[in-house]
Formats: C-alpha cells, structure tokens, sequence
C-alpha cells in the first residue's frame, strides 16, 4: 500500500470478523487509553486521569449484502483498521454502541468501541 516515507494516511480499510465493511467517506479511530483533566484551585494543581475506550466511527454503503441489523447487535467482534500508510490497529471484544443509521443515499453509520486497542 504505501509508496514512500512522506506518504500520509488518505484511506482506511476496515474488516468486521475478517469481513471489509465497504466504507465511504469519513471514517475515525480513537485509540483510547487515558484522558487528562486540568486540576485548577487557587492555581493550577495538577491533572486528573480517567479511562477513555477506543471506538472506530464509520459510514458505509447500505446494499443487499450489508445485514444492518447483523451490524448493529455484534459483540465480541475484532475490528481491524489498516490505513494505506500500512500500519493496522486491531479493537478485539468489540462491540455496536448504538444501532447503525440509514439515510435515503444508501449510506448507514455505526459505532463501535471497544476495551483495548493495538
């Protein structure tokens, strides 16, 4: 996929179970891991940490081939995100945040998130 080392991430691919979701448009992966809030009293104190899971964002064609309802009840899938700058991340235990959405352009968008990502 990748042609030299100035090369910037332009696509995702992204598999269900081993399965391409054939998507168009924006697509988004948050790692996860820890998010940091600014502690402030009389100055400021510090930081504070809590958990922030992964989660992969995603719009895709709607055909006869995509089983939304498949779509939207999976759990304990692996997600693997590879971009055209090879580098692949994988979210396994995965599952549908809510269920996907249909618009009139044949285009669905659905969530997933996860425990961990690597």
């Amino acid at each position: 996929m990748s042609t030299g080392a100035k090369r910037i991430t332009g696509k995702f691919y992204i598999k269900l179970n081993g399965k391409l979701l054939p998507i168009t448009g924006d697509a988004t992966l948050k790692l996860g891991g820890q998010s940091r809030e600014t502690v402030i009293g009389n100055e400021v104190l510090g930081f504070r940490e809590k958990a922030v899971a992964p989660e992969v964002d995603c719009t895709f064609v709607h055909n006869q081939d995509v089983d939304l309802k498949g779509i939207g009840s999976m759990d304990n899938v692996t997600i693997t995100v590879a971009t055209d700058t090879d580098v692949v991340y994988t979210i396994a235990n995965a599952w549908c945040v809510d269920p996907p959405e249909l618009s009139s352009k044949g285009e669905a968008k659905c969530k997933f998130s996860g425990v961990l990502c690597k």
